[in-house]
């Protein structure tokens, strides 16, 4: 089955480096540089997950994109949300649990971390997604070298 993902982040060079870590066969990968485009986006493909910046220009944050989706009647049971962000305050990962997002990526994350939660976070495995360390998996609990999960 072709999975529909939608990169969302300001910086061109990060959505490149998404694109070339999320390549394949299996995978159509859209792109948008605004959460006002992404909110647009969103709404008429309907993608499976949406790699989503929590900070750009424009009206519409990140966070305020993922609550739209998960608020939306439809959205909310079809697109999953992995938010990726520099900020690491709790504060700032609170919003995102607030958000509902499904995972909570710290900038700067590996290859391997952003695989890994990418495919848990497709296969409906919210309660255990690794970051930092691949052999280890957390919970609910931040680690400096990138990632947390949000269950």
């Amino acid at each position: 089955m072709i999975q529909n993902i939608l990169i969302v982040d300001d910086q061109f060079e990060m959505r490149r480096l998404l694109r070339v870590s999320l390549e394949d066969n299996k995978r159509i990968l859209h792109e948008a540089n605004t959460g006002d485009d992404a909110w647009r986006i969103v709404q008429h493909l309907r993608p499976c997950l949406i790699l989503l910046d929590v900070m750009f220009p424009g009206f519409l944050d990140g966070y305020q994109v993922c609550k739209r989706i998960k608020t939306h009647s439809i959205l909310k049971h079809q697109t999953r949300v992995i938010l990726m962000s520099g900020l690491s305050r709790s504060n700032d990962v609170e919003r995102g649990m607030a958000a509902e997002c499904d995972a909570y990526l710290i900038k700067p994350f590996t290859q391997l971390i952003l695989m890994d939660a990418v495919e848990r976070v497709l296969e409906g495995q919210y309660d255990k997604l690794p970051v930092g360390d691949p052999s280890r998996s957390y919970s609910k609990e931040m680690h400096p070298q990138g990632g947390m999960l949000l269950s």
